[in-house]
C-alpha cells in the first residue's frame, strides 16, 4: 500500500475540464521541474477524464459521476473538487497556468500558516490579478489589504483561500465569468479578510507562483507564453488542434440559447 502523502497548511487545486486534458501533461512535467519540494496531495478537477505522472499524487475529481453524468456547472464543479480538498486552505490554479521558474515552496508554506493566524478568506498570489488600490496589512510586510472596492477583489489567478471562509462567495449556478463579476459584487457588500502580495516585494521577476497570464485564451494557444517554453523543457504539443490566438481562426464556442433557467440564475447572482 504506497505511503500517504506529507499533509501541508495547504492543497493544490487545479481546476479544469476534461476540454483541457491536453494542458495536463506539459502542467505536470513543469510542475515536476519547478516545484519538487511538493510532495502533497493534487487535486485535478475535470468531469470523466484521469491523469498521472510517477512522483505526484493526483486525485482525479471525475466530477461528472456526482451529478449523474450530468454536465455540472463551474460551480457545481467547483464546490465537488473543493470537498475533496483535505485542508481548509486551497492553493487555486488553473490548467494553463505553467510554471515558468522556481515557486517559493517555502514562502507560501509561511504566508499559508499567516492565513491561518489571521483568518484571512483570500490572498492573491500574483501581480496581475487583484487591481487595488491597496494599504498594508499592518501585520505583515509581504501583504497588502484588498479594497472593498477592488473590481477584482476576487481574481481567478494564481491564489490561496479558506475554502470554509470562500463558500459563500459561490453561487451553484454560476460560469467562471459570472463569478468573477457578480462575486466581486458580493465580496464589495461583505467585510472580509482580503489580502494580495506586496507587489513591491513580490514583483513580476519575484513571484511566489511564477508563470505569464495564461497559456490559453479563448481555447487557444498563447503564442508568448507557451511556445519557447515548452520547447526548451521538450514538451511536445500539437499546437494546430487549438491554433494560436490572434494568428489562427477562432475556434467555434458553443452558446446556449436563453432559457428561463437562465434568466432565473441571473436574478440570483444579482440577489
Amino acid at each position: 500500500m504506497p505511503a500517504a502523502p506529507p499533509m501541508l497548511p495547504f492543497t493544490l487545486l487545479v481546476n479544469s475540464t476534461d476540454g483541457y486534458a491536453d494542458c495536463w501533461e506539459p502542467f505536470f512535467k513543469l510542475m515536476a521541474i519547478y516545484w519538487p519540494q511538493y510532495q502533497a496531495e493534487i487535486v485535478l478537477n475535470a468531469e470523466r477524464k484521469t491523469f498521472a505522472q510517477s512522483g505526484l499524487h493526483i486525485t482525479c475529481t471525475q466530477n461528472a459521476a456526482a451529478f449523474g453524468g450530468k454536465h455540472p456547472t463551474w460551480t457545481e464543479a467547483l464546490q465537488c473538487a473543493l470537498a475533496q480538498v483535505p485542508t481548509d486552505l486551497v492553493l487555486y490554479v488553473q490548467e494553463d497556468y505553467f510554471l515558468k521558474a522556481p515557486v517559493q515552496h517555502e514562502a507560501l508554506i509561511s504566508l499559508a500558516e499567516a492565513m491561518q493566524r489571521h483568518q484571512i478568506t483570500y490572498l492573491g498570489l500574483t501581480p496581475g490579478g487583484n487591481q487595488g488600490p491597496f494599504v498594508p496589512s499592518g501585520f505583515d510586510e509581504r501583504l497588502w489589504k484588498v479594497s472593498q472596492q477592488d473590481k477584482y477583489r476576487i481574481s481567478l489567478q494564481a491564489c490561496m483561500f479558506s475554502k470554509s471562509r470562500f463558500a459563500k462567495y459561490l453561487r451553484r449556478h454560476e460560469n467562471p465569468w459570472h463569478f468573477e463579476y457578480y462575486g466581486n459584487i458580493r465580496a464589495r457588500r461583505k467585510q472580509d479578510n482580503f489580502y494580495t502580495l506586496n507587489r513591491e516585494i513580490f514583483g513580476p521577476d519575484n513571484q511566489v507562483f511564477p508563470y505569464d497570464m495564461t497559456g490559453i485564451v479563448s481555447r487557444q494557444w498563447k503564442r508568448d507564453v507557451v511556445e519557447d517554453l515548452f520547447a526548451r523543457h521538450n514538451i511536445a504539443v500539437d499546437f494546430a488542434k487549438r491554433g494560436w490566438f490572434g494568428e489562427d481562426a477562432p475556434v467555434e464556442r458553443f452558446q446556449a440559447p436563453w432559457s428561463i433557467d437562465k434568466v432565473v440564475g441571473l436574478i440570483k447572482s444579482l440577489v
